[in-house]
């Protein structure tokens, strides 16, 4: 087995679920510093796991997967599943120290911060909840994430209101008020008290501070990265090698097996695969990184891109850091920029300054275009006099090429009330060449045969790699390769 995928999603798992496990467990260590008392700290911490129980079989109910998505949307609710179990534990301590017994106290408190709970709750639910209703694309990423933060709140909310009243009446536990945590948070809140004192003599000047606090954060907005997906780094370096059109597959092998070698020799792959597509006129090499490697997947594929971009004239390469999970997650150290006419040679004049335009933009690695005159095809002109000359016109030698080219029908057989259609035609690589298209002769109504090169000429044609029109016009797309260090610059 060349890369277990398998281990990559199970390794990815397992961290999230450590993660969770971490997360209660420092949870309750909190707890217990600023209650100072085991039983009330456990009290507070009975809440997680019933709320996370509560949680997963809401998700079963709802068709969720659990997945690194919902298992981080677990490990967000970690953190605000205790809220509700302090703020109800916090007044059966009040009311207990009102001189109510543990029961009535439990009582009282849960009924006293009932709707407060209740309120904040379905506040932070409705924060939540225009995520968890997306559509399309976005809806499939967030809609899982947004549905599990809500169930676990909704869960932990009934919890704290239903089981810490219960639990404070069985275990009784003891606030213990003359510990250092709480000297230290008095000492803090006297502090904040002479601040905010000061501060409410110049509410002006404070309004301002948060207005341009708001001002800034929302300019430097536009400064941050944007992407669909983050990148992983799972140890795969994907190299996709886009062929000429008409390059046949020897030579497409032989350019592949050129990057094999230098695959090979790379100290940090482990082992390869290697496709080639004829038909698509293209082939990919995804190399496997060894485990000892220290080096990051796209300084890997960085170092390949520089070393690569000149390899062949035959061929664009571009290498990229993959992922297991499909090519919508690879990263890809590129940006397109689209053009459109209704002119397609205008169009081509444009896309090949922009190109150049692109090329000579430094921290550029490459560039290309989809509608570059990188392909070859074989166009046979025809001279009409000498057709005439020799017993043709130029429309029967166009005809005359087309079904020496693509054959043509010879007749209809019927066997058993089936009826076949013959086919004459030449085998599929009898016109190869040039010369092959040359040596065609065809035979006139004297019987003389006639070759093409006495009635046209064969010539080479330049041809774009792709014509793509988008509500009548004619759109080229012109691709930057960049490295991840140089991206953000250009």
């Amino acid at each position: 087995m060349i890369n277990d995928s398998s281990e990559t999603i199970i390794e990815s798992l397992s961290k999230v679920f450590k993660t969770i496990v971490q997360a209660v467990l420092l949870a309750m260590l909190v707890l217990f510093v600023f209650f100072g008392d085991l039983k009330a700290s456990l009290i507070v911490a009975s809440t997680m796991p019933i709320s996370l129980l509560a949680t997963l079989c809401c998700m079963k109910l709802a068709n969720f997967d659990l997945n690194v998505i919902t298992a981080g949307s677990l490990i967000i609710s970690v953190g605000m599943m205790t809220d509700n179990a302090v703020v109800v534990l916090e007044m059966c301590f009040r009311k207990k120290d009102d001189g109510l017994n543990f029961s009535d106290a439990a009582l009282a408190g849960a009924m006293v911060v009932a709707t407060s709970v209740i309120t904040s709750t379905i506040t932070t639910v409705v924060v939540y909840l225009p995520m968890a209703l997306l559509e399309g694309l976005s809806g499939q990423m967030f809609k899982p994430l947004g549905f599990t933060i809500i169930f676990a709140l909704t869960s932990s909310m009934i919890a704290a209101l239903l089981l810490i009243p219960l639990c404070f009446t069985a275990y009784k536990p003891v606030e213990k008020k003359d510990i250092i945590t709480n000297r230290i948070l008095r000492r803090i809140i006297r502090i904040y008290e002479k601040v905010l004192r000061k501060a409410l003599k110049f509410k002006k000047t404070v309004f301002l501070i948060v207005v341009l606090m708001v001002g800034i954060t929302i300019a430097l907005t536009p400064l941050l990265r944007t992407e669909l997906y983050s990148s992983t780094d799972e140890g795969i370096a994907r190299i996709s090698v886009q062929f000429r059109p008409n390059t046949n597959l020897s030579t497409m092998d032989k350019t592949v097996r050129e990057l094999e070698d230098f695959v090979r020799n790379s100290e940090d792959i482990k082992s390869y695969t290697t496709s080639v597509s004829e038909t698509s006129g293209s082939a990919s090499i995804s190399a496997y990184k060894k485990d000892e490697s220290r080096k990051k997947t796209q300084d890997i594929a960085d170092e390949w891109n520089l070393k690569l971009h000149d390899f062949s004239d035959m061929c664009e390469i571009t290498c990229s850091a993959g992922s297991s999970m499909g090519g919508g997650i690879a990263s890809q150290d590129t940006y397109d920029e689209v053009l459109q006419s209704t002119d397609l040679e205008s169009l081509k004049a444009d896309a090949a300054r922009f190109e150049d335009m692109v090329k000579d933009t430094e921290g550029v690695l490459s560039a290309s275009s989809t509608v570059r005159d990188t392909g070859s095809k074989a166009k046979i002109v025809i001279d009409p006099v000498m057709a005439r000359a020799k017993g043709f016109s130029a429309q029967q030698v166009a005809r005359l090429v087309y079904v020496n080219m693509s054959g043509s029908d010879a007749l209809d057989v019927s066997i058993d009330g089936k009826t076949y259609t013959v086919k004459i035609e030449y085998p599929k690589d009898y016109f190869e060449t040039i010369s092959d298209v040359e040596s065609m002769t065809f035979t006139n109504s004297q019987g003389t045969s006639v070759p093409l090169t006495e009635i046209g000429e064969v010539r080479f044609a330049s041809a774009p790699q792709s014509i793509t029109r988008n509500d009548g016009m004619y759109k080229a797309t012109i691709t930057a390769q960049m490295t991840s260090e140089t991206k953000d610059k250009v």
